[in-house]
């Protein structure tokens, strides 16, 4: 179940970015067990990729690989596993009408949480945390994407630390995969002990090296250059067998390309579908086609000249 967690993650990273091909290193065994490539670094996974976080912390985040990396450190109430199922997580069950979570004007939503988990300084997890974070999503003065559905709540009770009862202004139905899970807008739970003493989170030290329930910490933060990651021994689900995961901030693509080749990295997620062909023949390495629907958007300056017309916008859009 250890392994089965990280690969889980690693298979969600590529997923939820919308990857035209993955490449790894096929063989991250001890250095007991034969048939190990020389390259390979025992119990390290060396991930290579083009993006760069401006933060690590997903609710004031609008990149997508601020939400791939924190599945390595941080947690969600709900998160898809690698059978494409929404699974609980910090929940431990998914509320719906059969089990009661769910009342049946659909006003009323009861998340109960998981018992036993504490935060990468050992603090425990609770339902206050959870409170907390929505008030963050709803904070003014935090950058968030958007807090929709988030902004239907009226009020949260809890009855108890790991009993949530959540009250919207109306019904929703999409509500139960919107709240703090990685389906929607991937805000996830943020510890009240470590923030709340903080205005904004816009920019805070927590924002370069963030604390989470999750299965790794982060342990260094190098701009444009290196996320480390290192196992945490006292995850919940039991310590991983990865000892520890580097995220390597490589800004061109054939760099990356070469650095598979000579195996200086194992992994690399959202590969270039053009890349396909050579990475499939790359010795040591497996190649994952996985086929996504992508989408790109165009975002307009409100605030200059020409685009204040709303005839132009228009006429943009037409085009």
């Amino acid at each position: 179940m250890r392994f089965k967690t990280l690969a889980c993650a690693l298979a969600l990273t590529c997923l939820l970015t919308g990857s035209a091909g993955c490449s790894r290193i096929s063989e991250q065994v001890s250095p007991q067990r034969s048939g190990r490539n020389a390259w390979t670094v025992p119990h390290v996974l060396r991930i290579a990729g083009l993006s760069e976080p401006d933060t690590l912390n997903p609710v004031v985040g609008n990149q997508q690989i601020e939400i791939d990396l924190s599945m390595f450190w941080a947690a969600y109430l709900f998160r898809w596993n690698d059978r494409n199922e929404f699974v609980p997580e910090l929940a431990s069950v998914l509320p719906s009408l059969e089990n009661h979570g769910i009342s049946a004007d659909g006003m009323t939503i009861v998340y109960h949480l998981r018992r036993g988990v504490r935060w990468h300084d050992g603090a425990p997890f609770s339902a206050d945390d959870v409170v907390y974070s929505w008030r963050q999503v709803m904070n003014p003065k935090n950058n968030v994407a958007n807090r929709i559905g988030y902004d239907l709540i009226r009020r949260i009770d809890e009855p108890d630390k790991y009993t949530l009862m959540v009250h919207l202004r109306k019904a929703y139905a999409p509500f139960v995969a919107t709240f703090f899970n990685m389906a929607a807008t991937a805000y996830c739970i943020l510890p009240k002990h470590v923030l709340a003493g903080s205005a904004d989170i816009n920019r805070v030290p927590y924002d370069n090296l963030p604390l989470g329930t999750g299965p790794f910490k982060v342990t260094e933060h190098q701009r444009g250059s290196l996320i480390r990651f290192v196992r945490n021994t006292q995850y919940w689900r039991g310590a991983p067998k990865l000892r520890q995961i580097d995220y390597h901030i490589v800004p061109d693509q054939n760099t990356i390309l070469t650095q598979l080749r000579t195996h200086e990295v194992d992994f690399e997620f959202t590969a270039p579908s053009s890349q396909a062909p050579t990475l499939q023949h790359i010795r040591g390495t497996r190649a994952y086609l996985t086929p996504f629907t992508s989408y790109a958007q165009l975002a307009l300056n409100l605030q200059s000249g020409v685009l204040q017309d709303v005839r132009v916008r228009q006429a943009l859009a037409y085009g």
